[in-house]
């Protein structure tokens, strides 16, 4: 796995956990808007997001629901009370890694 991969690999929980609290979505509509947000996941596939969205299910974080959406019945996504609180713990724990991995880094410059 290259580095790259596993700083995305590393980042995926906050990083869905963050979709799903701002509204009740589904999975090819996460997928869909990480391709679109940003060129660092234009190529994500749904084997990337789905096992975290179960494990982030099993682990209570988010819930699931199944709705008609556009007239096709789908499981959408909630976060849920623990959800949102280990979510803002993640973004507090990213905030502070970023703040001391660019101390470390300095004005380092190519």
């Amino acid at each position: 796995m290259s580095i790259e991969q596993q700083f995305k690999k590393g980042s995926m929980d906050m990083i869905l956990l963050s979709l799903v609290n701002r509204r009740k979505t589904y999975g090819y509509e996460i997928l869909q808007t990480l391709k679109t947000s940003s060129n660092l996941f234009k190529n994500i596939k749904e084997g990337t997001i789905y096992p975290v969205l179960y494990r982030l299910e099993d682990d209570g974080l988010i819930i699931n629901n199944m709705e008609i959406v556009n007239g096709r019945k789908k499981k959408t996504y909630t976060i849920t009370e623990l959800g949102r609180s280990t979510l803002n713990d993640l973004i507090e724990f990213w905030r502070v890694y970023k703040l001391e991995i660019d101390k470390c880094l300095g004005d380092y410059n190519e």
